[in-house]
């Protein structure tokens, strides 16, 4: 894959972040910028001004997020990450872990660490 190709993907691996007992795989994705809303200032210019600037310009603005994936981690890190998987935009990671956590660890422990971290009843 050549440069020009790499750049335009939507989602390249960027490397590793260690933290809290965790390891995550770190991925940038490519996300198509917000165009301003009706009655937004662009540079000053007036909503209708500012409405055929955007019509006239042949580029797409985007933007860079940085995603995080869960790779490996001590228990309460993959408990944890059960909370914040969703919002960091790891969407498979919820069914992975239900499917295999009885493999390295019982309900009742997996229980025990996820109440404390729930809403309060």
């Amino acid at each position: 894959m050549g440069k020009a190709q790499l750049a335009m993907t939507p989602v390249q691996p960027w490397g590793e972040e260690a933290e809290e007992g965790a390891v995550y795989t770190i991925l940038l994705q490519r996300v198509k910028a917000q165009e301003p809303q009706e009655g937004g200032d662009v540079g000053g210019a007036s909503p209708q001004q500012g409405n055929a600037n955007l019509q006239s310009c042949p580029f797409m603005h985007y933007h860079t997020r940085k995603r995080r994936m869960l790779r490996a981690g001590t228990l309460s890190a993959l408990v944890r990450w059960l909370l914040a998987s969703g919002a960091e935009g790891d969407l498979s990671y919820i069914t992975s872990f239900l499917a295999t956590y009885q493999v390295f660890a019982t309900p009742k422990e997996v229980l025990e660490l996820l109440l404390p971290l729930g809403p309060v009843k």
